[in-house]
């Protein structure tokens, strides 16, 4: 489990830690890299392989699905079902820590929904995580980086505490220093219902999404 530092608010002085990252998703590797809510784990979400590492580094249930995120609405059309109403939506929603739940394409491997027929995707408002996204050119999973109902982590040190003694490691992590303590996993909304769903509070409020949504 490597560590290098990476610099958040310059993606000139970290250019080539991303591309390093980029490759280990690309040969069917995981990566942990921050976001705008917690540090996050990543692989190639078309890569079943790589998903099922995803499963078993978090001791993850098979049975709970991993969310995805993408770089914009574009890439998110790809593999979920957008309709123009849904679209408008998220033109206000993202990018930021609102996932939304979508109807799949059958692009998407069955492993990564646990055989569902939507997916939790979101654009994230990070530059490392989107430049990361960009060098893929593919969706990435978007879970956080820890065993599973373990506390989520804010910094490198935490992801390296909960690893460490572990057979299964994330290949690689991407240090951007702490992220804020108050950060939380991401708002979850689903968009697939008559109506939008609030499946669980985050960082975004029921009454700043509300607000979102209306204008």
């Amino acid at each position: 489990m490597e560590t290098i530092d990476i610099y958040p608010n310059s993606l000139k002085d970290s250019i080539v830690q991303i591309q390093q990252a980029a490759s280990i998703i690309k040969t069917s590797g995981t990566v942990v890299f921050p976001t705008d809510t917690v540090y996050g784990l990543g692989a190639n979400a078309l890569d079943e392989f790589a998903i099922g590492r995803i499963f078993t580094i978090k001791k993850r249930p098979k049975q709970k699905p991993l969310p995805i995120l993408v770089s914009n609405i574009e890439m998110a059309k790809k593999y979920t079902c957008i309709d123009s109403k849904v679209e408008q939506a998220l033109n206000q929603l993202w990018p930021g820590p609102i996932t939304c739940i979508l109807r799949k394409k059958d692009n998407l491997p069955n492993i990564l929904t646990s055989g569902k027929n939507t997916i939790g995707i979101r654009v994230p408002d990070n530059k490392i995580a989107l430049e990361l996204i960009k060098k893929i050119g593919q969706p990435i999973t978007g879970t956080s980086a820890n065993i599973s109902k373990a506390k989520e982590c804010h910094s490198s040190e935490e992801v390296i505490k909960q690893f460490k003694d572990q057979f299964h490691k994330p290949d690689l992590i991407l240090d951007a220093g702490q992220i804020e303590k108050s950060s939380r996993p991401s708002t979850i909304i689903d968009l697939t219902t008559p109506k939008p769903k609030i499946l669980r509070i985050g960082p975004v409020t029921k009454k700043e999404l509300t607000q979102i949504l209306k204008s």
